[in-house]
């Protein structure tokens, strides 16, 4: 089936929606409960993806491409698919598409946190990414484990380029700019404005360090 001006799914958008179908199906929704969201879905995950420039998600000439069983693709797929339901005033739907990719990944993608264009998940596994605030031109990479969240209801803003290193967290009244990679492990837990650095450890023992912006743009893969 021809998708001009959007993302290309493989092996063929009829295999993706059954494949879909069949997910939907075990939190009670159907292939018609969606179908006027797919579009503008289809639209968001496109723009996203075609900034990525890593194995699987563009072909050689740049067109994005979107992969029937990518679990990491997927992930972002679910976020956008259950957040056009929130924001076309359908919560009981949003929540559904919400916990079929909690389930299906163990990723916690909260339709009503607005993130950023620039998003990149690799085997985002255990991760949860609560309501910090992202800016428009924030950019965010994420892999297993790792934590945005509050603390005494307060989130962090990102306002840069942050790399979540595997299960490593950003908590609380935290502010984000330039570019900033956490280390295995790293906490940051109120820390204020935070800049141009590697993290390492946490609490008492946090150790930030100048950050080398050429072997940082190797973890960064947007283009």
């Amino acid at each position: 089936m021809e998708q001009p001006n959007r993302i290309t799914v493989l092996p063929n958008e009829e295999n993706f929606r059954e494949f879909l179908g069949v997910r939907l199906a075990t939190v009670g929704v159907t292939i018609g409960d969606i179908e006027l969201l797919l579009e503008p879905t289809y639209n968001k995950v496109s723009a996203t993806f075609a900034l990525i420039d890593r194995r699987y998600y563009r072909a050689e000439d740049g067109t994005p491409l979107l992969r029937t069983a990518h679990y990491s693709q997927s992930a972002v797929f679910l976020y956008h698919l259950s957040r056009q339901a929130y924001l076309s005033g359908d919560g009981h739907l949003a929540d559904r598409i919400y916990m079929l990719n909690v389930s299906q990944s163990a990723c916690d993608l909260f339709y009503e946190v607005e993130l950023p264009q620039r998003v990149y998940c690799d085997h985002p596994l255990g991760s949860v990414i609560g309501r910090g605030h992202f800016t428009e031109r924030s950019q965010l990479v994420f892999s297993d484990g790792c934590t945005i969240g509050n603390n005494w209801g307060v989130y962090p803003k990102i306002d840069g380029r942050l790399v979540l290193l595997s299960r490593s967290a950003v908590i609380g009244k935290t502010e984000i700019s330039g570019t900033v990679v956490m280390a295995r492990g790293a906490e940051l837990i109120d820390a204020g404005s935070v800049e141009n650095c590697w993290v390492f450890g946490s609490g008492r023992d946090v150790i930030f360090k100048p950050i080398d912006l050429q072997r940082a743009n190797v973890l960064i893969p947007f283009v």
